[in-house]
């Protein structure tokens, strides 16, 4: 259930304090944007030229593990000796 609650002047004040704060904190992060901008960039690259051809390797390396012990336990593929 939700309840309508009144505003009491102190908690006014904490509301108005509060976007003083965010006010300052916008202003801040605007001049470090380029900072957050080049460590995403660096994140990015160390995604796609780093962890995703590394997985890459690993996935197909594992899966054709998996045909060789496989193989090894059912023989090799093809129609069954005469």
């Amino acid at each position: 259930m939700f309840a309508l609650v009144s505003v009491a002047p102190r908690e006014s004040r904490r509301v108005i304090f509060a976007g003083a704060i965010f006010a300052r904190v916008s202003a801040e992060s605007a001049t470090s944007e380029s900072s957050v901008r080049r460590r995403e960039w660096g994140a990015f690259l160390l995604l796609a030229f780093g962890l995703a051809p590394v997985l890459a390797v690993i996935i197909v390396t594992s899966f054709g593990f998996a045909v060789w012990i496989y193989q090894m336990i059912a023989g090799p593929p093809g129609p069954p000796p005469p």
